[in-house]
């Protein structure tokens, strides 16, 4: 009693008797003595192995075990009533988007205020399109860029701790913020497109509604992406104008698509803009009439350059029939998905162990080097005291 265990064995096994022995006489007895503990555990290991037993039979598999104390569908319930009741919360930055929305609805209302069916009217519908387009990305995808790097501290320390898991987060956001991501472009279409005179015909409203919302949720979907990628909030912000711009030029809008040089025609086609820009512009200018004044005539005839929408297609390329639409929504529908499932691997692969792990093996090897560093120091110090009092 009141010694160390580990030293006790230790000191049985190792120590010489202090009768005086020394030499073979010493060693004879600590090998008897050896011996003795040995043949004393061949004859107890029944008796060890017998206690062990019942606490081996009765032990739980820790691999067996659940890796959270809830389920998947506690998690994402609890998550997804977590993350509406912060949005309830913040009602001053959901009322200043919609204000944001009715002043430019207000602007663009004004501006293009019931526009007619002349040649001159070609480009301006052209121009509302693309900046409806543009606006309702814009202001959907920069709200988005702050949010991963925001909560990405609290959710790392709350999977650390196991309280969720990275899929159950991630759906929950995506799903709480769902609602006003598609209230906001719906808001601003439906508002702005009688005032401003688009193509008057209910099933055109509700088709350029339905585009108008999906590119919003793409452009969303691509700053989710963008978001969960960056360690800071600010190179978020930095990267994603780079981005919309790059997507805004190969739109088909600033460009023709068919003056596009072959090189750079994938990237036509990689831009959720394009299959944006082309259904709202297919459902617009398709089976809408045009005429033209008498300046607008062809000097020296009656002839009008421009009597249809399917004219404006054709010359700038866009010559697809109505149904293209339809294919253009399901293109934004494969961007959105796309995007969210990118987005999920990224933040999976900052979170999981395989990448923790690595961190921790590097940080180690650095710490390891720096031990052996001051070591050897500390021998060559030693060295050269060592010269010096023998000097």
């Amino acid at each position: 009693r009141g010694f160390n265990i580990a030293d006790h064995i230790i000191d049985l096994v190792t120590r010489t008797t202090g009768g005086g022995k020394i030499g073979d006489a010493a060693r004879t007895e600590d090998q008897e003595r050896i011996t003795a503990i040995l043949n004393y555990w061949e004859k107890n290991k029944q008796v060890v192995h017998d206690m062990e037993f019942p606490l081996v039979k009765h032990a739980t598999d820790l691999s067996k075990l659940p890796n959270y104390s809830s389920t998947w569908i506690i998690q994402f319930m609890v998550l997804l009533a977590r993350n509406i009741n912060n949005t309830f919360q913040n009602k001053m930055i959901t009322v200043g988007k919609l204000l944001q929305q009715v002043v430019i609805v207000f602007f663009l209302g004004t501006l293009y205020f019931r526009m007619g069916t002349t040649k001159n009217d070609v480009m301006n519908r052209l121009g509302l399109l693309f900046f409806t387009m543009l606006s309702s990305v814009m202001n959907s995808i920069f709200a988005i860029l702050t949010a991963f790097p925001a909560e990405f501290k609290i959710f790392r320390r709350e999977k650390n701790s196991r309280a969720y898991s990275t899929s159950a987060y991630y759906f929950a956001k995506v799903l709480s913020d769902l609602p006003l991501q598609i209230f906001f472009p719906l808001f601003f279409g439906a508002t702005l497109y009688w005032i401003v005179g688009f193509h008057p015909d209910a099933g055109r409203y509700f088709a350029f509604l339905l585009v108008l919302v999906l590119t919003a949720l793409a452009g969303i979907s691509m700053g989710e992406l963008l978001s969960v990628s960056m360690p800071k909030a600010e190179l978020g912000l930095v990267l994603a104008p780079i981005v919309v711009l790059v997507q805004a030029i190969f739109s088909g809008f600033y460009i023709s698509v068919v003056d596009i040089p072959p090189y750079w025609i994938w990237m036509y086609y990689c831009s959720f803009f394009s299959a944006g820009f082309l259904g709202l512009v297919v459902n617009e200018f398709d089976g809408l009439a045009f005429h033209c004044t008498k300046e607008q005539l062809i000097p020296g005839t009656n002839i009008c350059s421009i009597t249809s929408g399917r004219q404006v297609l054709e010359l700038y390329g866009f010559d697809y029939p109505y149904w293209s639409v339809w294919i253009c929504v399901i293109i934004l529908l494969a961007f959105i998905v796309l995007f969210k499932v990118l987005g999920f691997v990224v933040l999976l692969l900052r979170t999981s162990t395989l990448r923790t792990t690595l961190k921790r093996n590097i940080r180690n090897k650095k710490i390891d080097r720096k031990i052996k560093k001051l070591h050897d120091e500390q021998q060559n110090n030693s060295g050269e005291d060592s010269n010096s009092a023998n000097s």
